[in-house]
């Protein structure tokens, strides 16, 4: 390529990529870059990330002017990580309930408390810590002020796969909740393309290019697949999902939703535990089962009899 700079020549050579491919990429992450800049500026109301807003927002603790196309989190890199001693693969979890199992599957959690929509990026005040020291458990809390949300993290083995578990505990004001767990085509540390995305009912299951992401041990109420024209939260404002079991999106905004009643009184709280695979798992009959039975049979043994 005659027009390419010397410099660019050189830092393909450093990194050891073709030099035609080398500027395709940049060419393609400027391209990249652009789309989420005018989706972000069009959509400010989406459930965007923490980290984002936080670049992108004037007033934001990490302001970064948006023609340097701060994309990528440059000042929020506080998230835990935690596995096991066999796997190869870790969970990512921000303080700001985002969990991440692999590189394109993400998940966070909303609450809807009837008339009003609280997600991550715009709203409460979180805390992330060790349940003990050494311990490879991660307590996050979210707190809303008419609710708090506390997710503990850990990851269990089973036949090889690794799966982390998450259980959420909802306390607060009395009343009716919406929890839900929603996918999203970014991580803790970029923005990524995700095409496809849906809900299988057989499991309620969530599948990310045709590989499982995550289930959970209550049945929905609601579940919603959407792409690039409507995001989740749009709906999520208004308490219900749109009810679609799959969407492909060739612009990458591909994901899905699962919402559940939450009902808390006086006296209680309401509680959801989450398995999500973080090995890719392909979305077949076989694995469906196979995996929601593994993580059931993992926690019965380290929780039921590993106390006796």
């Amino acid at each position: 390529m005659s027009n390419v700079s010397k410099r660019l020549e050189y830092a393909a050579r450093m990194w050891g990529r073709d030099v035609d491919k080398f500027v395709e990429s940049a060419i393609n992450g400027f391209g990249s870059s652009m789309f989420i800049m005018g989706l972000y500026y069009r959509k400010p109301h989406w459930a965007w990330p923490r980290w984002l807003r936080q670049q992108l927002e004037p007033m934001g603790r990490g302001f970064e002017p948006a023609q340097l196309m701060p994309f990528r989190n440059i000042h929020f890199k506080d998230w835990g990580m935690i596995g096991t001693v066999q796997g190869i693969n870790e969970a990512v979890i921000d303080p700001a309930m985002l969990f991440v199992t692999r590189r394109n599957a993400a998940f966070e959690v909303w609450i809807y408390d009837g008339s009003r929509l609280y997600t991550p990026g715009l709203h409460g005040s979180f805390r992330q810590y060790l349940e003990k020291p050494g311990y490879p458990v991660i307590i996050n809390e979210w707190d809303l002020g008419i609710a708090r949300i506390i997710a503990r993290s850990t990851v269990a083995n089973k036949s090889g796969v690794d799966v982390l578990i998450t259980d959420l505990r909802l306390t607060g004001l009395p009343g009716n909740y919406i929890v839900y767990l929603v996918t999203r085509p970014y991580n803790v540390d970029h923005m990524v393309e995700v095409r496809s995305a849906g809900i299988e009912g057989d499991g309620w299951f969530i599948t990310v290019e045709g590989e499982l992401v995550l289930t959970a041990d209550r049945e929905p109420a609601q579940f919603g697949s959407y792409d690039v024209n409507r995001d989740a939260s749009e709906d999520a404002a208004l308490g219900r999902l749109n009810g679609e079991l799959y969407v492909n999106d060739e612009l990458g905004w591909a994901h899905a939703a699962l919402g559940f009643n939450a009902v808390i009184d006086a006296n209680s709280e309401w509680r959801l535990r989450i398995k999500a695979p973080m090995d890719p798992l392909r979305n077949t009959p076989h694995n469906r089962p196979w995996s929601r039975r593994s993580v059931i049979m993992t926690w019965l043994r380290n929780y039921v009899i590993g106390t006796q």
